[in-house]
């Protein structure tokens, strides 16, 4: 086990000695994830050590990556033994336990309620075109810096407005959907386009947990900001303005 009092020294306070800013570091991000285990690779360490040079390094995170839904995370604390007996380090966590963070879910949950019906009130009176990415791109800058804030009460807010941007859009975009086709298809072909967008939709969290596992989680947030930045041009340039208009009914039928 880590030896916890040398390892933990200064761990509220990241403050790096003789006024030198800490470089801070994923240590999960330095190895490679195997049946129950965790395992350094000693290149990473050397490329960390060849990057951080004389500064101090601080690793991130550490409380949460600790605990698991199962207990004790063993396997992490073994990673810690590894890396502290090759480099002598500060760690940092946000104090965030489980169930902190369950408490912060619930409340974004509840406050996103009523994302629903603001966003789409504001699209009935401004129209989709306007409002979603209004919603859409806040939220994809909001997701980026979500990776660079390690202060609960500022991951508390940013995380608020980021649920509540997201799920308006989300919301308001569902009904949308169903406008884009008429009433003689609109069932399969809405059906249809939800099973193509959720096929796509699952490879999510594969590609953000490789990127999460090789780098951080941090790092794979821009790629998932992308894709709700790439609304805008959407609504802006391409999609179809339905607001007040009328829908057809039949495919092929012209709308006077």
């Amino acid at each position: 086990m880590p030896n916890k009092t040398s390892a933990a020294r200064g761990a509220d306070r990241p403050a790096a000695s003789g006024g030198m800013t800490p470089l801070r570091i994923g240590i999960a991000g330095l190895g490679t994830v195997g049946c129950g285990t965790l395992e350094l690779l000693p290149e990473r360490v050397a490329r960390a050590q060849d990057v951080c040079g004389a500064l101090p390094m601080v690793a991130h995170g550490v409380e949460l990556s600790i605990g698991s839904a199962h207990g004790c995370n063993t396997a992490y604390l073994d990673m810690l033994e590894q890396f502290q007996a090759c480099w002598a380090f500060l760690w940092h966590s946000e104090h965030l336990g489980f169930q902190t963070t369950a408490t912060y879910l619930t409340i974004w949950m509840f406050v996103a309620i009523f994302a629903y019906w603001i966003c789409g009130a504001l699209c009935d009176q401004f129209g989709r075109r306007y409002v979603i990415p209004a919603f859409a791109v806040p939220a994809s800058v909001l997701l980026v810096s979500l990776g660079y804030l390690d202060d609960p009460t500022s991951l508390f807010w940013a995380g608020l407005a980021t649920n509540f941007l997201i799920t308006g859009s989300f919301g308001s975009g569902l009904g949308y959907t169903t406008e884009l086709f008429p009433t003689q298809i609109r069932g399969t072909a809405v059906g249809a386009s939800f099973a193509f967008g959720s096929a796509a939709g699952a490879t999510a969290p594969a590609i953000l947990g490789a990127i999460a596992t090789s780098h951080s989680i941090a790092a794979g947030l821009p790629l998932l900001a992308l894709s709700f930045f790439l609304l805008a041009p959407l609504f802006l340039f391409v999609a179809r303005d339905t607001t007040r208009k009328q829908l057809t009914d039949f495919v092929g039928q012209k709308v006077a």
